[in-house]
């Protein structure tokens, strides 16, 4: 979790130094673990009650909004990144996973009604160990992906189905061949009081 300490202003796009991650200023930005962003979304539906109402349980609902959100990139996808013979102009652009293979990263963020937005996908995520947390986060991550990796293969030299996976770690599986995970229970409004955008004539387009 990357906590930006940019403003943003939504109706002006003139400095492309607010950017919703604050691009320009990663030294000077806060960095929480999950837990931890667990307790904002908690300590945020306090200050806003009406919250209550609509979400049962918050952090679940954001969980579950960056799940079916990955889910989805992942299937937009599928016949172009995530195949063993990817088409060439993805092969010249370095886009197409080796070995069919490969680990991403999302940039998502999560507005005052608890709405989940993926700003940024990328294949170049940065993996810094400037706060110890990260150490330990960075172990769950690649011990899990050990696991997975080498159980997909032991059930391919051995002709069995890959599913269910049975060692995963802390990872989840939300898409396979076609099956993704969705989110049901939920159906985000059409009119979001949070998106700040009074009408679309109120960008103002720049150059870049």
């Amino acid at each position: 979790v990357r906590i930006g300490n940019g403003e943003y202003d939504e109706n002006d796009f003139s400095d492309n130094r607010k950017h919703l991650t604050t691009h320009t200023f990663l030294g000077e930005e806060g960095k929480a673990t999950y837990p931890q962003l667990n307790d904002r979304i908690l300590q945020h539906v306090e200050e806003h009650p009406h919250l209550k109402e609509k979400i049962k349980d918050p952090v679940t609902h954001v969980r579950n909004q960056f799940k079916e959100s990955i889910g989805m990139l992942v299937d937009a996808f599928r016949g172009d990144t995530f195949v063993r013979d990817p088409p060439p102009y993805f092969e010249k652009s370095n886009l197409a996973a080796e070995d069919s293979f490969e680990f991403y990263g999302a940039d998502c963020v999560i507005d005052n009604e608890l709405d989940v937005w993926m700003i940024e996908a990328q294949d170049d995520t940065g993996l810094d160990e400037d706060h110890y947390f990260r150490l330990e986060m960075h172990h769950e991550i690649f011990y899990g992906m050990g696991l997975v990796l080498s159980e997909i293969w032991d059930k391919q030299s051995k002709g069995e189905p890959i599913l269910p996976l049975k060692n995963a770690g802390k990872w989840e599986l939300i898409y396979a061949n076609g099956w993704r995970y969705e989110y049901d229970e939920y159906e985000r409004e059409k009119e979001s009081p949070t998106c700040g955008l009074k009408t679309s004539s109120s960008i103002t387009p720049t150059e870049d």
